[in-house]
């Protein structure tokens, strides 16, 4: 009995079920019956492919320049162009491919996650004989006018470089309507696209003579899938960069390398640098950190000229010198990374301290002496401490700027 009533449940259901697929088919494709008057067509589900970009992946490339685009239509492809295709050239040599690039600005410089964000615009120049301007194009253009200008989002359709940024963690268009980005086209068949772009990119950074550091960051731009027999790259001699750029605490310095080739690579890979040397201003510490320290130092050794019998005050004295100076250093070391090896800020830290803790000696070893009858001997352990302790902190003071500055000196900016 209970597989009857099942089998009938199931036979109800497949009814049901008939009359709305019927029911739907009819009314398909109705405005009343479906509100977004779409159709469920897979390719509006598609977001790798929006509506407004899709296009029939069956047609040729010449068929949708000439329906599609009515932009195209100022060019004239050959028959058997293909944008996966590189652009001709002689045998045994590869596409040249000039780039200009302009440091428009950088940013930011984070040291603790060791990132530079910055902003540019890149350009790059190639022949591609294979792509002309039509007569209709040529009978429009004025007789001092040397290319076409077109839609940047037209480059899709044409062979283009595939450049990346190495180490590049985040990339931005900084869009108001349109992409900033060109696409050109000149008379003798010279390609021509260019973009804005705002980036963040990894630099590694050294921080052993902080804060007299200097860092070098090469920014490398590089073909991701063609090889150097195929695709070479040149900096072109437009590149400039906007003097301008301020930056709080670092002097900016920048050269265009030379290309090169990848070697990390079972292929070598063409590539461009751009590399940024940041040359820290000491400025800032000098006034913010080396200055109070000294200072913070003279008045712990001011101490020494209170009488020892007042040794409490002597001692809190130095206690409070230490404590400001440990604090101090500790909201110092908030601005760089928590490194494994020492920095030239640590050395100048822990002589400070150093020096402050001989002074709590001092006291203690005067007070051992009056409580054992020996005060014959504090005078001159009072006068020792007061020419000796200056003229370590002094001589330490030679050595540690004459390291600091050699280094500077030694990376030739």
């Amino acid at each position: 009995m209970a597989l009857s009533v099942n089998r009938a449940l199931v036979l109800i259901l497949l009814i049901l079920d008939a009359i709305a697929l019927k029911a739907y088919s009819k009314y398909e494709g109705d405005p009343k019956f479906m509100k977004s008057g779409v159709k469920r067509n897979p390719q509006n589900f598609n977001i790798m492919k929006p509506k407004e970009f899709a296009e029939d992946e069956e047609s040729s490339t010449r068929e949708f320049v000439s329906s599609a685009n009515p932009d195209l239509r100022l060019l004239n492809f050959d028959e058997d162009y293909d944008f996966n295709l590189l652009p001709p050239r002689k045998p045994g040599q590869p596409v040249i491919v000039n780039v200009s690039l302009n440091l428009r600005n950088v940013l930011q410089v984070n040291e603790i996650t060791q990132i530079v964000t910055m902003e540019i615009s890149i350009r790059m120049n190639w022949f591609d004989k294979r792509i002309r301007l039509s007569d209709h194009a040529l009978a429009h253009m004025h007789d001092d006018e040397d290319f076409l200008t077109l839609n940047p989002r037209l480059g899709r359709h044409f062979w283009i470089p595939d450049i990346f940024i190495d180490q590049a963690k985040d990339l931005r268009e900084p869009t108001f309507h349109v992409l900033p980005a060109s696409l050109r086209v000149h008379r003798d068949s010279n390609i021509r696209f260019a973009a804005r772009v705002n980036f963040d990119v990894a630099c590694n950074m050294d921080f052993r003579n902080y804060p007299g550091d200097t860092q070098t960051c090469d920014i490398k731009f590089e073909s991701f899938g063609y090889t150097t027999r195929q695709l070479n790259f040149n900096w072109h001699n437009s590149s400039n960069v906007n003097e301008n750029i301020s930056l709080a605490q670092f002097d900016l310095f920048v050269s265009m390398n030379a290309g090169y080739d990848t070697d990390y690579y079972e292929m070598a890979y063409p590539g461009l640098i751009l590399t940024l040397v940041l040359k820290r201003k000491l400025s800032y510490h000098v006034v913010q950190t080396f200055i109070p320290s000294i200072i913070y130092l003279t008045v712990s050794w001011l101490a020494l000229f209170v009488p020892p019998q007042s040794i409490a005050e002597r001692l809190a004295m130095a206690m409070t010198i230490m404590l400001t100076l440990t604090a101090m250093f500790a909201s110092e070391r908030q601005s760089v990374p928590r490194v494994s090896y020492v920095t030239h800020l640590d050395v100048w830290m822990l002589t400070c301290v150093f020096f402050v803790f001989v002074e709590l000696a001092e006291f203690t070893f005067v007070l051992h002496l009056a409580m054992n009858h020996k005060e014959r001997l504090t005078p001159w352990v009072e006068s020792t401490a007061k020419i000796v302790l200056p003229i370590l902190f002094i001589t330490f003071n030679i050595v540690f700027w004459y390291r600091v500055l050699s280094e500077r000196m030694s990376h030739g900016v």
